[in-house]
């Protein structure tokens, strides 16, 4: 388990997108990345936004054993209804994500890191 898996849960799948003219079928500006929250632990799309989902579940414990040392990372429910306290555990990492409604993206966030961010 890493980090990569870790947001996968966060945001959903993550997808390469980009415009199409289709009239000509060629695409046209920039390519992103994006997300239809397909796999979102604590996530959901609703009519017209992403509203919180599973608020009974405080975080995720992500365990890759057969390495060594074992790789473990955790993942934080932004809006539990009784929230994880990852300073219990100090030397596990914890992610989490924040949507950021006004510039339309999902932000996770990582401790000691930059942040990395979705087009939802």
């Amino acid at each position: 388990m890493d980090r990569f898996c870790a947001n996968g849960l966060l945001t959903g799948e993550p997808m390469i997108t980009w415009n199409v003219d289709t009239t000509t079928g060629e695409s046209r500006g920039a390519t992103w990345q994006s997300t239809n929250l397909k796999y979102a632990s604590f996530i959901k799309p609703s009519t017209s936004s992403i509203v919180n989902a599973r608020t009974s579940i405080s975080g995720i414990l992500l365990c890759g054993f057969g390495l060594l040392p074992a790789s473990i990372v955790g993942i934080l429910h932004p809006e539990a209804d009784r929230p994880f306290k990852p300073e219990i555990l100090p030397r596990i990492p914890f992610g989490q994500v924040r949507i950021d409604d006004n510039a339309r993206q999902l932000v996770t966030l990582w401790p000691n890191d930059k942040l990395a961010s979705r087009d939802a």
